[in-house]
């Protein structure tokens, strides 16, 4: 399949300039890992979604984790990622690096779905408030100030990562006109 111009401008954005790739990569176009993003993790008023911080918790209390009975393991030497794990007070507001695959199609956004489309997103990292960031929140981050001709670009690219083989209608031709 051959891609259009404004999706090749927006791998560009998303290798170069947006840095997206240093979380959101592989195959799954994922890190697996916990971040801090700068997005609310109060769930409503009154009610904290504690993210990663309670993920911890619920884990090291599971008796299926790398060191509770059931692992067949008897050293438990697959176990150190699950023995070293802490709950600390960084990891409120700390969410997993979702899959970018069929991300036009898993809407709302967010841990929360505070953001409703694709394109609320990119605004928030482009117009990302450093401030909002933990004090040991992603050092990485910055605002991308993305242009309007960027953004666009950048979608385009992200709604090629979406499987439309079941839908006729989505042909690659229709998707991604072939370039000069």
């Amino acid at each position: 399949m051959r891609y259009s111009l404004a999706a090749q401008r927006g791998l560009q954005i998303f290798v170069g300039k947006g840095a997206c790739s240093t979380c959101h990569t592989g195959p799954a176009f994922t890190n697996g890992e916990f971040h801090a993003i700068g997005v609310s993790f109060f769930a409503a008023p009154g009610r904290v979604d504690a993210g990663r911080y309670e993920g911890i918790k619920r884990l090291q209390a599971n008796p299926f984790n790398l060191l509770g009975r059931f692992n067949d393991d008897p050293q438990r030497s697959t176990a150190t990622s699950t023995r070293h794990v802490a709950s600390e007070q960084r990891n409120y507001g700390e969410f997993r690096t979702p899959s970018l695959r069929n991300v036009s199609t898993t809407d709302p956004y967010m841990h929360d779905g505070q953001k409703k489309t694709l394109r609320d997103v990119l605004r928030h990292y482009s117009e990302l408030n450093p401030d909002r960031l933990h004090v040991d929140g992603e050092s990485l981050l910055k605002p991308l100030r993305l242009t309007g001709a960027e953004l666009n670009d950048l979608q385009i690219f992200l709604e090629m990562l979406t499987n439309h083989a079941d839908n006729w209608w989505h042909t690659p031709e229709h998707i991604a006109p072939k370039c000069p």
